[in-house]
């Protein structure tokens, strides 16, 4: 039995848990349940390779995943050491996949975490503790801080500005900008 981290917005929520067969791969995963949301698990890589597992289904007051996977499908799993990988959940609202030109769901950002500081830029966690409305999201190893956005309004971020990346969500203007794994603040370039 093999076992990595599950995670939602870089905080440890559960465990996903696999066994090899010789036709397929066993996968597991479990987390605390969440009312009006949809947990869909990811296995991702070192190197930002992923696999799917599947949407979380409540069961006894927690979210649940079973899936096997044939063998051909699951050299992820196969061939890379566990310690190195890590479950991801992707939560979003029922019919919310996600909010262009974020990479993720707008719903699933959520309060700055009480942690944030530590090695990251003590300029820019100065910053985040200041802003009002501040929103924070972990994904695929960048942290993203959204903030509103109001023409003649003060911005915590000034000293950021022109990292800063003026986008629409939900109706209402953001600054969004990113931290990359150094803890250095770095310019949210949309894809596309």
């Amino acid at each position: 039995m093999y076992r990595c981290s599950l995670r939602l917005n870089g905080q440890n929520v559960g465990e996903v848990r696999w066994s090899l067969g010789e036709k397929q791969v066993s996968v597991w995963a479990e987390c605390p349940f969440e009312e009006r949301v949809i947990y869909r698990v990811t296995i991702r890589g070192p190197a930002g390779e992923s696999l799917p597992i599947g949407v979380m289904a409540p069961k006894g007051g927690r979210f649940f995943v079973r899936r096997d996977i044939p063998v051909r499908r699951a050299d992820l799993l196969i061939r890379t050491p566990a310690h190195v990988l890590r479950g991801e959940i992707a939560r979003t609202l029922p019919g919310e996949t996600r909010t262009p030109p974020l990479p993720f769901a707008f719903s699933s950002m959520e309060a700055l975490p009480p942690d944030f500081g530590g090695w990251r830029d003590p300029l820019l966690c100065a910053c985040a503790r200041r802003a009002d409305g501040l929103l924070y999201r972990r994904y695929e190893g960048c942290e993203y801080l959204a903030f509103p956005l109001n023409v003649g309004d003060k911005m915590e971020f000034s000293a950021f500005f022109c990292l800063v990346t003026p986008v629409w969500l939900d109706g209402s203007l953001y600054g969004v900008l990113c931290v990359n794994s150094d803890g250095e603040a770095q310019r949210f370039t949309p894809a596309g």
